[in-house]
């Protein structure tokens, strides 16, 4: 549930985020839910309050970081997924905020930071695939504008130059049609994937509903793999293979970076690495 509680008064503790995302986008994500889940958690058990927003683009984020300089009531902002010519730290500095960044030490100057190894999770993900005996493994990427996007595809690549197999990615927004129209250009490709890692769950299913609907069978047929598992993973027909990434530490982390921060304290710690979880829409290719 998304706290929307505000401070009692401008001196009491508070962290807030604001997430770029549609509405209806964030009630089906679990990723987000997740990861608000676990701030909430852990910045209230320091004895904070934590406030996100949502807002639909990157100048009404901005914007909210304005208008919460301006009110006083939030101390140390949360920010995560980065983009590519990305400026909010400098402007969260500018506004005198404190800091924690969701992503690679390198974006975060002298301020916390709590990460995820993209490429060992991509590693994990495509090994797990050759290891049934996959030798043609495509992917559906998030927007490239995103950092995270790029450290993604990059080790995707390398993985496979490493594994001497063929590889190919098509571009997706993280949403359900996304994933479907990724899909169709995939299976259309010469020679066709065997399997498809998609960087989150909407994608996949999207993915998993084109995969059927052109009378090809998962797993037999292609393999599906989820980035982030989730509920709707786990109640898919089949049920979708996923790398299981424990969000809600993360976000407990995030909340305790930023308490430990109003301290003093740098910290630069890295997330649990993800497990990858077999289920029933991986198998070895049938051909």
């Amino acid at each position: 549930m998304i706290d929307t509680r505000t401070p009692d008064t401008p001196e009491r503790w508070a962290v807030g985020m604001a997430l770029v995302r549609p509405s209806r986008d964030l009630q089906a994500e679990s990723y987000s839910q997740e990861l608000i889940a676990g701030l909430d958690e852990a910045v209230a058990r320091a004895g904070g309050s934590f406030l996100v927003k949502i807002v639909p683009d990157e100048a009404s984020e901005r914007a909210t970081y304005e208008q919460w300089a301006k009110d006083g009531r939030i101390h140390s902002v949360v920010i995560e997924e980065f983009t590519v010519s990305d400026t909010r730290r400098a402007l969260l500095e500018e506004l005198g905020f404190g800091i924690t960044v969701l992503g690679d030490v390198d974006l975060a100057g002298d301020h916390s930071a709590i990460w995820n190894d993209h490429a060992a999770a991509v590693d994990l993900a495509m090994r797990s695939l050759y290891d049934l005996g996959h030798r043609a493994i495509a992917r559906v990427s998030g927007p490239d504008h995103f950092q995270h996007s790029r450290v993604r595809s990059a080790a995707f690549f390398e993985v496979g130059a490493a594994l001497g197999i063929h590889v190919q990615e098509a571009l997706g927004d993280y949403s359900r049609r996304s994933g479907a129209r990724a899909t169709r250009e995939l299976l259309a490709s010469a020679p066709p994937p065997t399997a498809i890692v998609y960087d989150n769950d909407l994608m996949a299913l999207g993915g998993l509903e084109v995969i059927e609907a052109e009378g090809l069978r998962v797993p037999e047929d292609v393999s599906v793999v989820a980035w982030d598992d989730s509920v709707r993973c786990q109640m898919s027909i089949p049920p979708l293979a996923a790398l299981s990434h424990d969000v809600r530490e993360i976000g407990r982390s995030a909340g305790e970076a930023a308490a430990r921060e109003r301290a003093g304290e740098i910290v630069r710690e890295e997330s649990p690495r993800p497990v990858f979880l077999t289920r029933g829409s991986v198998a070895p290719p049938s051909a």
